[in-house]
C-alpha cells in the first residue's frame, strides 16, 4: 500500500507508507499463533506555518505624546518583523505492527517513531534594551522519538455477561539538537538548552530551609534561618546568575515521561458499566498556587493552603518562614505533578425490547455518569493536570450527571 498527500491551506505534507499483511504468508499461518499480523512502515514530511495573520510584519500601535503642549496620538512599532521566517518542517519515520491472538480476543498495536523538526516557529526573547521583548523566529532542531502501545482484550464472554478492556501506553523523548547555530548551546531567557527538552524548568535547585544552627552559613549568602536554601552549584560562596558563573540548573520539564490509560467495559443483560483511569508521570510544574495569597502568610482576608511553614518552634524543611528574607522562594514552587486520575464512571440500563414496543420507542437507556471524581497526587493544590493559578481550569472538575437517551 502506497499513499501520498499534497498541500493544504496551512500544512504542506508528503508521505510514503508501505504495509505487509504477514497473516497471508504460509510460514506465519503454520505457526497457528496469530489471528492477525501486519507490519507498517511510513516516512513523511510535514510543514507547519503556525503564525497569526500579519505576524511576520512590523505592525503599528497608537501611542500618546505631547505635541507642542497639546495631547496628540502618533504611531509606534508594535513588533519586529522577520522577513526570513520559514515554514517549520517535521520529518518522521514510523514502524508499526498489529497483532491478534485467540480469534482477535486479544489485539495489540505497537508504534515506534522518530521525528526530527527543524526551523521551529517560536517566540524568541530579546533584550529589552532593543525596545521589544520577543520576535517570532525559526529556532534550531528538535528530536521526538518514542513508542505507543494499545492493547484490546475481551476478557470474558459468557452468556449475557461480557467484559472487555482497552489499555494504552506511550512514552516520548524530546530533545533539542540545535538552537541558533554558531555553536550556541543555550538560551537562558527562553529556557532552551541543547541536550534537554523543550519546556524545561530552569532555576535554582531547592535545598531545604536554613535552620537555626546554620545562621552563620546562611549569613554568607545574605539569608537567615527560615529562608529558602538553594544549591551553590560551584561552591564559591555566592549565588550567581552571570553568564560566567550561573548557579541555576535544569530542574525538570513540563513534558511527561510516560502516559497510560485503561478503560473497562462490562455488560450484563441490560446493564452496562464502564470506567476509565489514566496517569501522567514524570512531569514537573511550577506550582503557581504556592505564590501570592494562597501560599504565603499575610492578611487573613484570603484562604491559604495548609502548608508546613518554618518557625523557630517548628524547624521544618518543607516550607519557608515568614518575615525573613526569601529571595529564592520560587525554588520551592517546582513540584512533581505526576498523578493517577479516575476520569469517568458510567452506569446505564437499556430498557427491554418488549417494553419499548409497548411504548412505541425504538431505544431507551437511562444512565448516571461521574467525570473526574478522584485524583491521586502529591502536588500541592487543586489539580495537578492544570497549573495556571486559581482560575477556572483549577476548580475541582468533578461533574455528576444523570440522563436518559431516547430514539423513536
Amino acid at each position: 500500500e502506497i499513499s501520498t498527500r499534497d498541500w493544504s491551506s496551512d500544512v504542506c505534507s508528503s508521505d510514503l507508507a508501505i504495509s505487509w499483511r504477514l497473516m497471508d504468508e504460509g510460514f506465519i499461518q503454520n505457526l497457528k499463533l496469530f489471528s492477525d499480523l501486519r507490519m507498517r512502515l511510513s516516512y513523511g514530511i510535514v510543514g507547519n506555518d503556525g503564525v497569526a495573520p500579519y505576524g511576520t510584519q512590523a505592525n503599528l500601535i497608537n501611542t500618546a505624546y505631547d505635541f507642542d503642549g497639546s495631547p496628540a496620538f502618533g504611531f509606534a512599532p508594535a513588533n519586529i518583523s522577520n522577513t526570513d521566517l520559514r515554514w517549520e518542517k517535521s520529518k518522521e519515520i514510523n514502524l508499526g505492527i498489529n497483532m491478534g491472538f485467540f480469534q482477535d480476543r486479544v489485539a495489540a498495536s505497537v508504534e515506534i517513531y522518530k521525528r526530527n523538526t527543524v526551523d521551529l516557529i517560536l517566540n524568541q526573547r530579546l533584550p529589552t534594551s532593543t525596545g521589544f521583548d520577543v520576535v517570532t523566529s525559526n529556532v534550531g532542531e528538535v528530536l521526538n522519538q518514542g513508542i505507543e502501545v494499545t492493547l484490546n482484550t475481551l476478557n470474558v464472554k459468557r452468556g449475557d455477561f461480557t467484559w472487555s478492556t482497552t489499555l494504552n501506553f506511550s512514552t516520548n523523548r524530546n530533545e533539542i539538537l540545535e538552537l541558533y547555530g554558531d555553536g550556541i548551546t543555550e538560551d537562558k531567557g527562553n529556557a532552551l538548552f541543547v541536550g534537554h527538552s523543550l519546556k524545561s524548568n530552569f532555576y535554582f535547585e531547592f535545598d531545604g530551609i536554613w535552620q537555626l544552627d546554620q545562621a552563620d552559613q546562611a549569613n554568607v549568602y545574605g539569608q537567615k534561618p527560615g529562608s529558602v536554601r538553594v544549591v551553590d552549584q560551584n561552591g564559591d560562596g555566592r549565588i550567581s546568575t552571570s553568564d560566567a558563573i550561573d548557579d541555576r540548573v535544569v530542574l525538570g520539564n513540563q513534558l511527561p515521561t510516560w502516559l497510560a490509560g485503561m478503560r473497562n467495559q462490562v455488560n450484563f443483560k441490560n446493564w452496562d458499566l464502564s470506567f476509565f483511569v489514566y496517569t501522567r508521570q514524570g512531569v514537573q510544574f511550577r506550582n503557581t498556587m504556592l505564590s501570592g495569597t494562597m501560599g504565603e502568610l499575610g492578611s487573613d482576608r484570603y484562604n491559604r493552603l495548609n502548608l508546613n511553614y518554618w518557625t523557630t518552634t517548628n524547624p521544618t524543611n518543607d516550607y519557608f518562614g515568614v518575615a525573613v528574607p526569601n529571595p529564592y522562594r520560587q525554588a520551592i514552587q517546582y513540584q512533581d505533578a505526576s498523578f493517577i486520575r479516575i476520569s469517568d464512571i458510567t452506569l446505564g440500563y437499556t430498557f427491554s425490547r418488549t417494553l419499548l414496543d409497548r411504548l412505541g420507542v425504538s431505544n431507551a437507556r437511562i444512565y448516571g455518569q461521574v467525570t473526574n471524581p478522584f485524583v491521586f497526587s502529591n502536588f500541592d493544590g487543586l489539580d495537578p493536570e492544570y497549573n495556571s493559578g486559581t482560575f477556572q481550569d483549577d476548580v475541582p472538575a468533578a461533574i455528576y450527571l444523570m440522563g436518559i437517551s431516547l430514539s423513536f
